[in-house]
């Protein structure tokens, strides 16, 4: 029952801090600080107790964004999206800070698919320093455990 209450709360917690975010962004919009010529679309995933925010904006020729993963466990991956639209796949670099400060830099694949997003998975290469997906291996689609559904900010 105690865990079920920690549960409720954390993720109470999250939808307030999102909810938050995503009016400060859109304030950011209106108030020229981000190009009126970008587009600016918020998603949250949640699987089980964890959950996961991502505001994408879409630029001429390329997307930035904002990731930020919240796991149960207290752990906690915040940072930045930088990437390209191949069709219905975002490709992106993720480039994000761990609960302990460390820096780290991985790929990102999300597939658009049903008015949503699906985080992928894929085995992973590392080359100079930098990680990849290996392009022996397809990015599974089907395995991905976060399935993003885009959301209003303006919701209080």
């Amino acid at each position: 029952m105690r865990n079920i209450k920690t549960t409720c709360l954390a993720s109470l917690l999250f939808i307030a801090s999102l909810i938050s975010s995503c009016t400060q962004e859109q304030s950011e919009l209106r108030s020229g600080k981000v190009d009126s010529t970008t587009a600016k679309v918020f998603y949250v995933a949640v699987d089980k107790s964890d959950t996961v925010l991502l505001t994408i904006i879409n630029k001429t020729n390329s997307i930035e964004g904002n990731l930020t993963f919240n796991y149960t466990n207290g752990i906690t991956y915040k940072g930045t999206l930088k990437g390209l639209m191949h069709g219905d796949t975002l490709l992106a670099d993720y480039n994000f800070t761990t609960g302990d400060g460390k820096w780290r830099r991985n790929p990102v694949a999300l597939l658009k698919r049903n008015g949503g997003l699906i985080l992928g998975v894929g085995i992973m290469e590392t080359a100079w320093g930098r990680n990849y997906f290996a392009k022996a291996q397809p990015i599974d689609y089907e395995k991905g455990r976060f399935i993003f559904k885009e959301v209003n900010p303006e919701l209080k």
